[in-house]
């Protein structure tokens, strides 16, 4: 890796700017473009966002996240069980019931988008907003 950074260094210092090594995104055919980006994505670590759930209502960790994986830990500490749904127009429905003092760990590739999860039960619904990779919201 150094020799390639030094070789290309000695050639900007030259005069060969316009020299590059191997093709640029632009040279790959659009669908070559969509698979690299998508391996990208599936290689990515999952964004870490987590809801407190107590008697009061729910409490998240982040409410943008960038697009691809991300890992969703929703602790229950509220007396009563809850309902956890997640949607948006690119994911289906994701819903899960979560005990009393109990937690529930969602895995999900969010898409650029906006999802929204509500939390029922105990008389009470509460919503919130989950954007992915919405420009200047990270």
């Amino acid at each position: 890796m150094r020799i390639a950074a030094s070789i290309l260094l000695v050639l900007t210092v030259i005069g060969l700017s316009a020299c590059r090594i191997g093709p640029t995104a632009s040279d790959r055919p659009l669908d070559e473009q969509a698979i690299t980006s998508e391996v990208q994505e599936q290689e990515q670590e999952p964004t870490n966002v987590v809801l407190t759930i107590d008697g009061e209502g729910v409490a998240p960790s982040a409410v943008a996240v960038p697009r691809g994986p991300v890992h969703i830990e929703i602790h229950n500490n509220a007396q009563q069980s809850r309902t956890f749904t997640l949607t948006g127009e690119a994911i289906d429905e994701q819903q899960a019931s979560i005990s009393a003092g109990q937690s529930y760990i969602l895995e999900i590739i969010l898409p650029p988008g906006i999802y929204e999860f509500t939390v029922t039960g105990g008389g009470q619904t509460v919503r919130g907003v989950i954007t992915a990779n919405i420009p200047n919201s990270i």
